[in-house]
């Protein structure tokens, strides 16, 4: 259904010009891309065990900035044609739906033991997490996630604004903010050993270095290469804390 939602009203700005339907339809893009998001992981947390759980929650988001990048790259090529034809990326659901639907198990494994040995059916688990309470924990992370996010688009915004002061106005940042993806990307692959090493605690080490490259970055306005270092090493801590609250979570 989220896939679905995502690619029906995501081709809308394609087919019109009408700007309340657009608006609308953006409202319910964001409502699929939360409803895919959040599943994503639950169904990580459901298929695989602790371990290949971590590591595919590191790997999940990698792909997910591969796929912002090479989507975002066929959206400008399409640009060319005109503003409403980048739109057309949103048929790339198409595919994504016929491959979950023919790959991913109608049915739950057994996806690991619990604490005497004993086999725990996935889909057992999940029922018992829908007739639970939601842990005061949970709402505090989704609040840090949420300011997280809002601290990240901010930084990267200003990024480019920081840069261009330092070297001149018609200087180009573009290239620098594609590196992040990379820098994301590696981080997401290598989310999974150190959650295995650290645990929970991973997430306080990532906070300090997120913190602590917001403090340089906001004093760096005189000197690029130390903006460029501490503003990559932000989007490594950002995904590193992301995926943590995701593997806590789930």
């Amino acid at each position: 259904m989220g896939v679905g939602i995502i690619g029906l009203t995501g081709i809308i700005p394609f087919l019109t010009e009408n700007y309340p339907l657009i608006l609308i339809s953006r409202v319910f893009l964001g409502a699929g891309i939360g409803m895919i998001n959040s599943l994503a992981v639950s169904l990580i947390a459901s298929y695989f065990k602790e371990k290949t759980a971590a590591t595919l929650l590191g790997f999940r988001a990698s792909i997910e900035q591969v796929g912002q990048a090479f989507l975002t790259f066929i959206a400008g090529l399409l640009m060319n044609i005109s503003w409403q034809a980048p739109f057309l990326v949103y048929l790339i659901t198409i595919p994504i739906l016929l491959m979950f639907n023919l790959f991913v198990p109608k049915e739950h494994k057994k996806v690991g033991d619990d604490k005497n040995g004993k086999e725990i059916d996935s889909e057992q688990s999940l029922d018992k997490r829908e007739n639970s309470k939601i842990s005061p924990i949970v709402w505090l992370l989704a609040i840090l996630m949420a300011i997280l996010v809002a601290d990240y688009i901010g930084m990267q915004v200003r990024f480019a604004q920081i840069a261009t002061n330092i070297i001149s106005k018609d200087y180009n940042a573009s290239p620098f903010m594609s590196v992040m993806l990379i820098i994301a990307m590696i981080g997401g692959i290598l989310f999974g050993r150190f959650y295995q090493l650290m645990k929970f605690k991973l997430i306080y080490f990532s906070l300090a270095l997120f913190a602590i490259s917001n403090f340089i970055v906001a004093n760096s306005h005189k000197s690029l290469p130390v903006l460029i270092f501490w503003i990559y090493f932000n989007r490594l801590s950002f995904t590193t804390n992301f995926s943590t609250g995701f593997s806590f979570v789930a």
